[in-house]
């Protein structure tokens, strides 16, 4: 869940998500609950307790969407892909002509540590963690988190 949302959140155009994925809804498997009980449609917001899976989750989309607000290169800037190994994706933006930031989504297994662009790189997003408004500034190479998103900004 947390690697789909970020990558949701650092693509381009308007993010939609559904009501009550954010707390990691769940209809049971009905594929069709048009025609289900309320029970099946209704939102669990009891499961949103301080210690719940739920609460971390929706704290996570929270801070998800603060980032995007903060950095908005996300859906002003040029974004350019690449496949890396391990199918890990790479993504570049750039202004003016210059890289303003990078990011690397790593579906697989395992981390995998990667070459950075030239410069430092303040951490925005690094797997399960979100930094609104910047954390750790980087250099030189990265770890790719497993199942996870690594975004840097100049």
């Amino acid at each position: 869940n947390r690697l789909g949302a970020s990558v949701l959140m650092i693509s381009r155009g308007m993010p939609f998500f559904l009501a009550g994925e954010e707390m990691l809804r769940t209809k049971g498997g009905d594929s069709n609950s048009y025609a289900s009980s309320d029970e099946v449609n209704n939102l669990d917001w009891e499961a949103l307790t301080p210690d719940s899976a739920a609460w971390a989750m929706s704290c996570f989309y929270r801070d998800l969407i603060a980032m995007r607000k903060a950095n908005p290169f996300l859906w002003t800037a040029e974004p350019s892909c690449e496949i890396l190994e391990g199918s890990v994706i790479a993504v570049t933006w750039s202004q003016d002509g210059a890289t303003v930031a990078c990011a690397f989504v790593n579906p697989g297994e395992e981390a995998l540590e990667t070459a950075l662009p030239d410069g430092f790189w303040t951490v925005l997003l690094a797997g399960g963690k979100v930094f609104p408004d910047g954390g750790e500034v980087l250099g030189g190479s990265a770890e790719v988190p497993a199942r996870g998103v690594l975004l840097l900004r100049g």
